[in-house]
This record gives C-alpha cells, structure tokens and sequence, in this order.
C-alpha cells in the first residue's frame, strides 16, 4: 500500500511537521475516495475524487522537497510515479463518473468494480470502493 511505502520512507526524519503533513497527506488520498463513495451522488464522489487528486500531488511535491532538504537519501523517482498512476487513475474515474451519470445529484447505478481494477493496481485506496449490491449503507 502506497501509505506503508510514505511511512517507511519518513521515518527517520526529525523534522516531525514535515514527517506529519506527508503522512497525512497520503492518508488523505484514500479517505477522501471513501468519504466520496459514501456520499451517494456522482457529483460529491467526483467532488472528492478531485480533491483525493491534490492530495495524491501533495505527497509528490512533498517527496521532492524531502530529496531536497535530505530528509531521505534515497531517490523517491518511483514512489512519485506510483502516485503519478494514482492521480492519472483518479482523474479517469472522474471522466467516467462524468460520462455514465444521467444526473450529478442522483446516485450512481453503474458498477464501479471493473473500473477500480486499474487504481487498486496502482495502490490499494480504492478497495474501499464497494458498495454492497442492493440498498446503500
């Protein structure tokens, strides 16, 4: 899971704000998926899927700054493009979402799983992306 990887890359920095924004950062990415999914309507789960995105752009630039400042020696080129893949992955959902709602406001009625396959390859935020089959919960 890509947080796991942000947490075992930080942990030796004393810089104990930076530390914690990051982590919190890379949180963020999969809580904001889920409180989007939860919320029911295409539009607030398009709503948070955006802002799940700068939150996954967050932790890049945070990565950067961390090589920078030698926090990290070690090169983060692939953790960065891991979240790259995420933040492309998130915005084609977004499309989709934009495509296949008949109305932003009303809940969605498509099946999200095919298209989650290709974000839970990139990481495992969206296998909260569920939602049982018949009434929601």
């Amino acid at each position: 899971m890509l947080i796991n990887e942000i947490y075992d890359k930080m942990i030796g920095i004393k810089d104990y704000s930076f530390r914690d924004q990051i982590q919190r950062a890379s949180i963020s990415v999969m809580n904001n998926i889920s409180e989007g999914f939860e919320r029911g309507s295409a539009a607030d789960f398009a709503r948070m899927l955006d802002i799940s995105k700068g939150s996954s752009g967050e932790v890049r630039s945070m990565l950067y700054l961390a090589e920078d400042m030698h926090y990290i020696p070690i090169e983060t080129a692939a953790l960065r493009s891991k979240y790259a893949a995420l933040s492309a992955n998130i915005s084609s959902l977004i499309k989709l979402l934009e495509l296949t709602s008949e109305s932003p406001e009303k809940p969605y009625t498509f099946n999200l799983l095919p298209y989650t396959a290709s974000l839970t390859a990139a990481s495992s935020h969206t296998r909260l992306c569920r939602r049982p089959s018949g009434r929601n919960q």
